[in-house]
């Protein structure tokens, strides 16, 4: 659907942190930004015949931009054009979040295709650098790693680029208003179609491919691998991709294997969903749903619990960072009805766990079950200092952990029942499961 203006545009779109959106009517407008409205700078550049210019990013006031003609966005992908006096360039962002294949869904895999219709004979290379604000937020020391990897069955390979902070800490906090402090990010293309690799002195990953003076085609993959996504009632569970693929790298390779098949299931989903809204209520109410669908996907994370059933968490922002919200949940739970009602189960689930441990020792049903990425037991409305038999103090601000409140007895009195909400939640949970 072509657009011309919307409040942030979808970049990488996976989960609640890695998601990169634009918050310009041009791409080259601003700097991109994550879901929160933190800085995570991702920068575009084509050069034709030696002279430069930006498509992506707001980099410097001395660079040329390449202008923006048009912008299309799909449910699945954002396109944007860009054109001058030489070249035609298309640049697509296509973040496969396909409801009905939770493999791909989960992959944590974006997809930047570019395609360029020359006006005259030119020679054209197109890079992409990805800043080290994806990867943690306080400059600290990276580690990095270039290299090739190869592509199942000997069909070839792809070169990558990654980098992480030289210290991990894994889930090592939890809030509202932030985002991810671990995990790797990756850049990769196919061996032979240009070159990946970190810049130290800019501490950024960068993806250089050259189309030369006859190629109208290159493309190239973003992915993150998070290393650890949840801690699920004291399981700490890895997202729901690390099922099919063992490593980063096997899942890189299987979206470079499957891209053709992947790109005609996301075209077929993208067409059904703007029929159905058009349908439904017209051009406008068609481009909310479009603009809906990867924005309330990637508020989610999707892993398993220990016996495999399917788990699907929100993350809450700009309120307290409380994961599998109940009233979050609800409202979303259109989309999933219509594509895969197992994620509605998959939100059920746990409100369902934690409402059964003795410390939940209300008869109503609980508002959320912890704070992203901790599922360790409601955080809205939890007492501090002496209440029952225990003595709970914990700082709710900043990016602490909350106590692991699922695992205290009932004689805990962790709850104030004043800041509960029983009719709501009640009620939500009653349709959600009758729904179901």
């Amino acid at each position: 659907m072509k657009v011309n203006r919307v409040a942030a545009v979808p970049i990488i779109t996976h989960d609640p942190y890695f998601s990169v959106w634009a918050p310009g009517d041009h791409l080259y407008d601003a700097d991109t930004i994550h879901w929160s409205g933190l800085s995570q700078k991702v920068t575009g550049y084509v050069t034709v015949d030696g002279r430069v210019f930006r498509f992506l990013g707001k980099g410097y006031e001395r660079e040329e931009v390449i202008e923006q003609t048009s912008l299309d966005i799909t449910a699945n992908a954002t396109t944007y054009t860009f054109e001058n006096e030489d070249i035609v360039l298309d640049v697509r962002f296509l973040s496969p979040l396909l409801l009905n294949d939770l493999d791909i869904l989960a992959r944590p895999c974006t997809y930047v295709d570019y395609t360029v219709k020359r006006k005259k004979a030119c020679d054209v290379n197109v890079e992409f650098v990805l800043s080290d604000e994806l990867v943690q937020r306080n400059k600290d020391a990276l580690n990095w790693v270039e290299g090739t990897s190869p592509l199942a069955d000997g069909k070839g390979e792809f070169a990558y680029a990654s980098m992480g902070r030289a210290k991990q800490k894994p889930l090592g906090n939890s809030g509202d208003s932030i985002t991810i402090d671990w995990g790797f990010a990756y850049l990769a293309c196919l061996a032979g179609e240009g070159r990946t690799y970190f810049d130290k002195g800019n501490r950024s990953l960068v993806a250089s491919l050259c189309l030369g003076k006859d190629k109208s085609e290159a493309s190239m993959i973003v992915a993150y691998d998070d290393l650890l996504s949840i801690n699920y009632f004291g399981e700490w569970r890895k997202g729901y991709w690390t099922k099919k693929y063992k490593t980063i790298f096997q899942a890189i390779a299987g979206a470079f294997e499957d891209k053709e098949e992947t790109l005609k299931k996301a075209k077929a989903l993208d067409e059904d969903v703007e029929k159905r809204a058009l349908a439904s209520g017209g051009e406008d109410y068609a481009l909310l749903c479009i603009m809906s669908y990867r924005q309330s996907i990637c508020a989610h994370k999707l892993i398993t619990d220990e016996d495999g059933n399917v788990i699907f968490l929100s993350k809450e922002n700009d309120s307290n960072g409380c994961i599998g919200t109940v009233d979050v949940s609800y409202p979303s739970i259109p989309l999933y009805l219509i594509y895969n009602p197992e994620l509605v189960k998959g939100m059920i689930r746990p409100i369902m766990r934690f409402a059964d441990y003795d410390v939940w020792n209300f008869d109503f049903a609980p508002h959320d079950v912890g704070r992203y990425p901790y599922a360790w037991g409601q955080a809205y409305g939890a007492n501090r200092g002496m209440d029952g038999n225990s003595r709970i103090f914990y700082t709710g601000e900043g990016d602490t952990i909350l106590p692991a409140f699922y695992m205290l007895p009932a004689s805990s009195t962790a709850y104030d029942v004043r800041y509960q909400m029983p009719v709501e939640e009640c009620g939500n949970m009653l349709i959600m499961t009758a729904v179901v």
